[in-house]
């Protein structure tokens, strides 16, 4: 979710931080602005990317802040992004743009690895096998199954390793 006041011209330049912000009261309280949510799916025009830029900001800022207040070091940071996979290739060669161009100038030029994309459907797995000792999918298969906002998808493991995903 981003929010941002209600009569902003997104036909004229926009900052982050002054023009949009990440609304950490989003559900907590009434809204004192415009708050757009889903933006990953939202119109493909020039306002909506204005937001998504701004959101991805505003997280690597933050992002940014916590490295260098624990002493870490910007080079090395890796970062992990998600899309659903029944995410259009062209939108998620688009975000995948966006990360890569705002790590490098606001993370770090030099980093060692551009962001990784990854699958939501994916990605839980690998959170509870790292988590969970005895969840594995080297004898039988392992199913998860991601229930989202219109879509769910099935992603069935073999060996440690995605072998099927469906979405419908």
């Amino acid at each position: 979710a981003i929010v941002y006041p209600e009569k902003l011209d997104l036909n004229q330049p926009t900052f982050t931080l002054t023009d949009f912000n990440i609304p950490f009261y989003y559900e907590k309280e009434s809204p004192r602005d415009e708050i757009d949510i889903n933006l990953k799916w939202g119109k493909n025009d020039d306002g909506n990317q204005k937001k998504i830029t701004a959101f991805f900001e505003q997280l690597l800022m933050m992002i940014k802040t916590k490295v260098l207040l624990e002493g870490g070091d910007l080079d090395a940071v890796k970062i992990y992004w998600f899309y659903p996979s029944s995410m259009q290739k062209g939108k998620i060669n688009r975000l995948r743009r966006t990360w890569n161009q705002l790590s490098k100038d606001i993370l770090s030029a030099n980093l060692a690895t551009e962001p990784i994309a990854v699958s939501e459907s994916i990605a839980p797995f690998y959170h509870y096998k790292d988590t969970t000792p005895n969840l594995t999918s080297s004898e039988k298969p392992v199913v998860s199954i991601d229930i989202g906002g219109g879509t769910t998808d099935i992603v069935v493991y073999q060996q440690n390793k995605p072998t099927l995903l469906s979405s419908f």
